[in-house]
Parts: C-alpha cells; sequence; structure tokens
C-alpha cells in the first residue's frame, strides 16, 4: 500500500482498521516503508523497513526526529528546511521525516504587497525554485535532492525516494517481476512507478489526466492492459 500522505495520516489509516492487511506500507511519497512479517499478529504498526530507510538517514537525518521541531533536525534535508524558511517560503513538515511540502501561494515571494510580499506569480517562482534544484544548488556531495510538484503543492524530497524506487525495492525484496504485478492508483504522481507494472486500474475518482496517459501507455504496450 503507497501513498503520498504524511505518517501521521498513514498511521491513523491504518490503526483505524479501514486499510487492508498488506506486507508494505509505504508512505509520504515513497520515503518511509513499513515491512510487514504475514505470520504475525501486529499490536502496534509493524517495524520499519531498515534497509530501505537507512538509503536516506544521511539525507534526511533519522527517523526518530519526525515529532521534533523541523529546525533543529540533523540532515542536508533539513538544512534546506532553513534556507528556504529564511527566505520566506510556507513549509509544512509537520509528520513528515524523509520530505517537506513548500505552499507556494502562501510563501513571500507569490504574497501581494499588501500582505509583505512580492507579488510575483506561482509559475514563476515554481519555475525558479525547480531550476535552483535542477542545478544542485541544495545538494551536499552524496545528499542530492529534487523539488516535485504534488496536489498543488512543492515536495522536497530525497533522490532516490519517490514510489517509483519504492515499487523496485518491493518487488525486488519480493523476487517478484514488475510483469506479473498490477498497480492501482489515481494521481499524475503514481504514472512512472504503475508504467512499471503489467496492467492496472484507475477509479473513478482518478485526476482527469491521467486517462489520457494511460491510453497512451495502452498504445505504447499494444494491449489494453490499464483499465478504468
Amino acid at each position: 500500500l503507497m501513498t503520498g500522505a504524511r505518517t501521521s495520516t498513514m498511521l491513523m489509516r491504518r490503526h483505524s482498521g479501514t486499510l487492508p492487511t498488506t506486507v508494505y506500507d509505504v508512505c509520504e511519497g515513497g520515503g518511509k516503508m513499513w515491512r510487514r512479517d504475514p505470520s504475525k499478529d501486529y499490536t502496534s504498526e509493524a517495524p520499519v523497513d531498515e534497509g530501505w530507510g537507512g538509503r536516506f538517514e544521511t539525507s534526511c537525518g533519522p527517523w526518530g526526529q519526525l515529532e521534533t521541531d523541523p529546525s533543529t533536525r540533523s540532515g542536508a534535508l533539513w538544512d534546506i528546511y532553513r534556507s528556504l524558511s529564511k527566505e520566506g517560503y510556507q513549509i509544512d513538515a509537520k509528520s513528515y521525516s524523509t520530505s517537506f511540502l513548500v505552499d507556494l501561494a502562501k510563501s513571500r515571494a507569490c504574497l501581494p504587497a499588501t500582505q509583505g510580499g512580492e507579488g510575483k506569480p506561482v509559475d514563476e517562482v515554481e519555475a525558479a525554485i525547480k531550476e535552483r534544484f535542477a542545478s544542485g544548488e541544495f545538494d551536499q556531495g552524496a545528499s542530492q535532492f529534487w523539488y516535485i510538484t504534488n496536489l498543488g503543492k512543492g515536495q522536497v524530497c530525497a533522490k532516490g525516494s519517490g514510489k517509483h524506487a519504492a515499487t523496485e525495492y518491493i518487488l525486488s525484496s519480493l523476487g517478484a517481476d514488475a510483469s506479473s504485478s498490477v498497480a492501482l492508483f489515481d494521481d499524475e504522481n503514481d504514472l512512472e512507478f504503475a508504467a512499471m507494472c503489467g496492467a492496472g486500474f484507475i477509479p473513478s475518482v482518478a485526476h482527469g489526466s491521467v486517462v489520457p496517459a494511460i491510453m497512451a501507455l495502452n498504445d505504447t504496450k499494444g494491449c489494453q492492459s490499464w483499465m478504468r
């Protein structure tokens, strides 16, 4: 089960009993992962997958920092948090340990002058910050980052995380072949990992842009692999 939700939301949904039992739970858009042993009855959440999490500890710091003040956390990701905060970006890091969200519309660069802002268009500011990340401005040696857009907000995360990489890791851990897997997905940021799978389904509530994208995938594969 894979979601872009923050850790607290993922755990709340898991503890509510409304989610299906899975071997792997993944949240924060692919940055955080738990592995469940099907033979065990867990009284609390399953243990985190240390093999996956260890990949990002240098970049993001230890997961134990989750509920601490982001401005005091260790790791290159939180150096970026502090830098962007000083520049006036509106950042949401609550219950995130491997990424954080940026609300450009509420950031100083985009706020109107009457609210102490610079009044720049969101598209212009978004293009500029994406270019800064693409140029490697915020990278620190092996700790490298990218800026993506998800549900209308920016998200800063470590390179090598994400749903596509998490899917590859899970398939490898299970000894499964991607062509034998099936994806159920509903948004643009799911397309990369869904394209790896042999087939897929999208619900009727899926984002409108997903439909033409899966039709293109069907054309590429020469079959009706993705269905509504």
